[in-house]
C-alpha cells in the first residue's frame, strides 16, 4: 500500500480549498459513502479516504488501465471501470480489485447500481448490464454509432436512463433488454443524470458553442413522471457543465469549466455561484453530509466543510436528515436521525411491511422479518426515500 501524505491550506476568499498529495493524475469521478471517500482518475489511480477527504491512500489495481468512473453501493462493495470497458470490483473496501468484464476498444464513462442491478455506459453507445451484483456483465446495445454515453442513472422503480453526445437520452426498464431512444428538447451534450424516488429525472448537459467564441451552451433537463414529458432551463452560467450532486430534486450543486461550481435549492429558478481555489474543469463532486469534494486535472482534489461555503442560503445546512448502516444489512439496520418519527419501509413492489417509530439519534431497527431483497425506506418527517438492501 503506498501512502500519501497529505496537507491542506485554502485562500482565505476560497469556499473550496485544495487538498494536496504527491499524486499528479487526471481525477475523473469521486463517491463519498458513510464517511468514505472514493476517487478514480488516470494511470491506475485509486484513492480511498476514510476521514471525508482529509487523508488519502493510493490503492493498487493489477492491470495498467485508466479509470474513469466509479460505484460503491457501500463502504465496502465497489466498482470502478474506464479503458476497454474494464470493470473491477472490491469487497473489501478497496484493498484488492478483481476484474469482472472487459471489452477491447471500448471505453466506459459512467456505471451505476440499483440493488443487485447494475449499468455501464460509454462510447459508440455502450451499454453493458449486470444483474448479479457485478459478477458477470452482457452489452445490452449491439448499433454502432460515435455517440458517447456519458452517465447512468436507475429509479426506484426501476426505470433507466442512460445520456450522452448531442442530445442522446435512452430509457428501458431494468427487467428489460430493450433501450428506445426517447426524445428530449436539446441537441447539447448531455453529461450527467440523476434520478429520485420513483420517476424524477435530472439531466444536465453543457458544451462550448463553437458558432461564437467564449459562449456556452448549457441546459437542465427535468422530469417528473420518468421520461414521459420534459421542461427545459437554459443555464446562463458562462461556462460548460460537466456534472452535479444533489441531495434532492432542488437542492443541490452543479460543475463545470474552469472551477464552476454553483450552489441551488431550486434547480430550475435560482442559483448561486461559490469561490473555487482553481480555473481548472471540474469533472465530478460529492458530498456527505456538509462535507463536499470534487475532482480535477492534474491529481487536484477540492474540499469543502460547510456545504460549499457562502452563498445561496448559506445558514441552512444541507445535512443529510437520516443516516443508516450497514447497507447491505442482514438481522438489523441502525438508523441515525436528527429529530423523533416515523420510518416506514416499502417493498419493491411498492407494499409497506414494516413501520418504526425512530428518535432522535441512533435507532436499532429489526429487519430479521424480512426477505432478502430491496426495500425502500420512507422519512415521513423531510419525506425523504431510502434504499436498503438485506441480505440474511
Amino acid at each position: 500500500m503506498i501512502f500519501c501524505f497529505i496537507f491542506s491550506t485554502t485562500p482565505i476568499w476560497a469556499q473550496w480549498g485544495r487538498v494536496y498529495t504527491n499524486n499528479v493524475a487526471d481525477l475523473y469521478d469521486v463517491q463519498q459513502i458513510n464517511g468514505y471517500a472514493f476517487i478514480v482518475g488516470q494511470s491506475n489511480t485509486v484513492m480511498v479516504s476514510k476521514d471525508t477527504g482529509k487523508t488519502w491512500k493510493n490503492q493498487f489495481i493489477s492491470i495498467p488501465t485508466h479509470l474513469r468512473t466509479l460505484c460503491f453501493v457501500d463502504t465496502n462493495i465497489g466498482f470502478i471501470a474506464g479503458e476497454n470497458a474494464r470493470v473491477f470490483k472490491t469487497i473489501n473496501g478497496g484493498k484488492t480489485w478483481i476484474s469482472k468484464y472487459v471489452r477491447t476498444a471500448a471505453y466506459a464513462y459512467g456505471i451505476s447500481f440499483s440493488g443487485n442491478n447494475g449499468l455501464l455506459v460509454g462510447v459508440d453507445l455502450l451499454i453493458a448490464s449486470s444483474k448479479d451484483l457485478g459478477e458477470t456483465w452482457k452489452v445490452d446495445t449491439t448499433l454502432k454509432s460515435n455517440i458517447v454515453l456519458k452517465s447512468v442513472a436507475i429509479t426506484n422503480n426501476g426505470a433507466c436512463f442512460a445520456v450522452g453526445d448531442s442530445g442522446y437520452v435512452l430509457k428501458k426498464d431494468i427487467n428489460r433488454g430493450l433501450w428506445q431512444k426517447i426524445n428530449v428538447p436539446t441537441a447539447v451534450n448531455l453529461n450527467k443524470v440523476l434520478t429520485f424516488n420513483d420517476s424524477i429525472v435530472l439531466i444536465f448537459g453543457g458544451m462550448r458553442d463553437s458558432s461564437q467564441v467564449g459562449r456556452h451552451l448549457n441546459v437542465i433537463l427535468r422530469s417528473e413522471n420518468s421520461g414521459k414529458t420534459w421542461s427545459k432551463t437554459i443555464a446562463p452560467e458562462m461556462k460548460s457543465i460537466f456534472c452535479a450532486w444533489f441531495l434532492n430534486k432542488d437542492t443541490g450543486f452543479i460543475g463545470g469549466s474552469s472551477g464552476l461550481i454553483t450552489k441551488t435549492d431550486s434547480v430550475l429558478v435560482k442559483r448561486s455561484l461559490l469561490k473555487v481555489a482553481t480555473a481548472s474543469d471540474i469533472n465530478n463532486m460529492s458530498f456527505y453530509g456538509s462535507m463536499g469534494l470534487a475532482v480535477s486535472y492534474g491529481g487536484l482534489i477540492l474540499r469543502t466543510k460547510n456545504n460549499g461555503g457562502y452563498g445561496l442560503n448559506v445558514n441552512e445546512e444541507m445535512l443529510i436528515p437520516t443516516k443508516f448502516y450497514p447497507n447491505p444489512c442482514a438481522n438489523k439496520v441502525f438508523i441515525e436521525t436528527t429529530e423523533n418519527g416515523t420510518i416506514e419501509f416499502y417493498s419493491s413492489l411498492h407494499q409497506m411491511v414494516l413501520i418504526q417509530t425512530v428518535k432522535k439519534g441512533v435507532n436499532e431497527i429489526d429487519v430479521s422479518s424480512l426477505k432478502n431483497g430491496v426495500y425502500f425506506m420512507k422519512d415521513l418527517n423531510n419525506k425523504m426515500v431510502y434504499k436498503l438492501i438485506v441480505l440474511h
